[in-house]
C-alpha cells in the first residue's frame, strides 16, 4: 500500500492507504493516455478522426492480449474495475454459483446475474477466505 500524507498546521494529518485509487501511472500510461486524448475520433464513425482512433484502440488491444497470450478479440476495454467485474459476472452466464470473500467489493458481491446464486464465505482476520468454509462450498452438489 502506498501512504500519502495531507494535512497543514491547521488540519490534522490524513494517511491515505488505498494503493487502488492512487498509485501513479507508469510514464507509458501517461504517454498513452495523452495521445489518446489528442484524438477527436469516434472509434466506430468511418471518417477519417474515426478510423485514427480505432487503430489506436486496436493497437492498444493488441498490446493487452500480447501481454497476456490471448486473442485481440478477447481483451474489452472498460471504463473500470465494478464494470469490469459485472461484465465478467454476467458473461458467465445465469444460473451460476459464485463464491465470493465477505471483503470482496459490493460490486462483485452483488453483480451477480439475475439467477445466479452468489455464496459470500467469511474471511479470517487476514483477509483470506476461510478455507473449510471455501472447501465445503466447493463440496456442495450443487456447485456448476
Amino acid at each position: 500500500m502506498t501512504a500519502s500524507a495531507h494535512g497543514s498546521p491547521s488540519q490534522p494529518r490524513v494517511v491515505y492507504l488505498d494503493a487502488n485509487a492512487t498509485e501513479p501511472l507508469r510514464p507509458q500510461a501517461r504517454e498513452a493516455l495523452l495521445e489518446a486524448a489528442e484524438l477527436e475520433g469516434n472509434p466506430s464513425s468511418v471518417h477519417r478522426a474515426g478510423r485514427m482512433a480505432r487503430a489506436l484502440l486496436e493497437q492498444a488491444r493488441d498490446t493487452v492480449a500480447q501481454a497476456f497470450e490471448v486473442a485481440p478479440l478477447n481483451c474489452i476495454f472498460t471504463s473500470g474495475g465494478t464494470e469490469a467485474n459485472v461484465l465478467a459476472m454476467h458473461g458467465l452466464g445465469q444460473g451460476r454459483r459464485f463464491l465470493v470473500g465477505a471483503t470482496e467489493h459490493d460490486a462483485v458481491r452483488k453483480g451477480a446475474p439475475a439467477g445466479a446464486d452468489v455464496a459470500v464465505l467469511p474471511v479470517e482476520a487476514s483477509g483470506r477466505v476461510k478455507l473449510d468454509c471455501l472447501e465445503q462450498a466447493l463440496a456442495a452438489s450443487d456447485v456448476p
